[in-house]
């Protein structure tokens, strides 16, 4: 894949969608709509979207539940990575306008730093950007080439991550250090009123109890 479009393209793909244009997909199973549009600079979201939607005409005609089931995915080219805008981002997914909407602000440094990362044997974004090395790299550098990828991610939100599955335990080994174990030993020994509505009574005996334990421990 040589641009981004190629990227978001194969997730919706692998999404089990089809295109019904080179820039419009449809869930095959579902009502599902998405369309694409890509734009340099600055754009007016609410002049987009009528563009848009009267350029989706001929689909409401072929699919009529499209009119509410159709979603914007903006994907704004800058030339500089001062001009990320995230109050813009905000302001137009949060604009009511005919369509639900999701911007993806990047320069094409962001793309190409991010584009390096898709090697041999790529599988998705689901599958990379599960592994704990790439995790690990976004969490220690804001400027990481992932950061991208992961944004891709967050706004698509059918992109599923590949997450091991663990064996639920019941009973799992609590480990405290030995200054709070005392502390632990004794709420384990306070009354349980779990479930059930304590009389005045028993509400001012957990008070004394836990003014007494801090006084004791000399705790303000």
């Amino acid at each position: 894949m040589e641009n981004l479009i190629e990227l978001i393209n194969s997730e919706f793909a692998k999404a089990d969608y089809v295109p019904l244009t080179d820039r419009l997909w449809k869930h095959r199973e579902f009502d599902d709509f998405w369309m694409i549009c890509t734009i340099c600079g600055d754009y007016n979201v609410d002049e987009l979207q009528e563009e848009v939607y009267n350029n989706l005409e001929p689909l409401r005609k072929d699919f009529p539940e499209s009119e509410k089931s159709t979603s914007l995915l903006i994907l704004q080219n800058l030339d500089d990575v001062a001009q990320h805008n995230y109050q813009q981002v905000i302001d137009d997914e949060n604009n009511i306008y005919f369509f639900k909407k999701y911007v993806i602000q990047y320069t094409d440094d962001e793309w190409d730093a991010a584009h390096s990362m898709i090697t041999q044997g790529y599988s998705g974004l689901g599958e990379l950007l599960m592994k704990t090395e790439v995790f690990e790299q976004v969490k220690q550098h804001n400027n990481s080439p992932y950061h991208l990828l992961y944004t891709i991610a967050h706004k698509l939100p059918f992109v599923m991550m590949h997450v091991e599955r663990k064996e639920y335990d019941p009973n799992p080994v609590i480990k405290i250090n030995e200054e709070l174990q005392s502390l632990f030993n004794w709420i384990e020994e306070l009354p349980d009123m779990v479930g059930r509505n304590p009389d005045s009574a028993e509400i001012e005996a957990a008070h004394t109890a836990i003014d007494q334990w801090i006084s004791n421990n000399n705790h303000e």
